[in-house]
């Protein structure tokens, strides 16, 4: 495991967790494809797209818990475990749980982010709060 890829993992994780999208977008490389699992395959490419995703995540939810449980060397980049805890803004309704996450570096920054969630248990959830947009 690169201890600067660590790095980079925890700085981006701490960045979420303070809703800080500058700093948390700074942390991924201009050409990242980042691609979230749930409830159906959702895909950001570069800065912008990544900040549109921030933003709409931000947005819609306050981040209440966003903490790394592990750090794993996996197929030349890291797979990581993160505890999450969102709260609705509109409904007031929260959903937590852990998120997987593979990630792959290229020159101290992330090149490709892939985001596994619990897909049955956010569909459920976006349901439930979806009459409050």
């Amino acid at each position: 495991m690169n201890a600067d890829e660590e790095g980079v993992i925890e700085a981006l994780v701490t960045a979420v967790s303070l809703e800080d999208i500058e700093t948390a977008t700074f942390y991924f490389d201009p050409e990242t494809r980042l691609i979230v699992f749930t409830p159906q395959e959702v895909v950001f490419d570069g800065h912008d797209g990544i900040r549109r995703r921030l933003q709409t995540l931000i947005g819609d939810f306050e981040i209440r818990r966003f903490t790394l449980r592990t750090i794993l060397p996996c197929d030349g980049g890291l797979r990581t475990q993160i505890d999450y805890s969102f709260l609705h803004r509109k409904s007031g309704e929260s959903i937590d749980g852990v998120m997987r996450v593979v990630a792959a570096f290229r020159n101290g920054k992330i090149v490709r982010w892939q985001e596994y969630q619990d897909a049955e248990r956010v569909d459920a959830f976006m349901r439930l709060v979806a009459h409050h947009k």
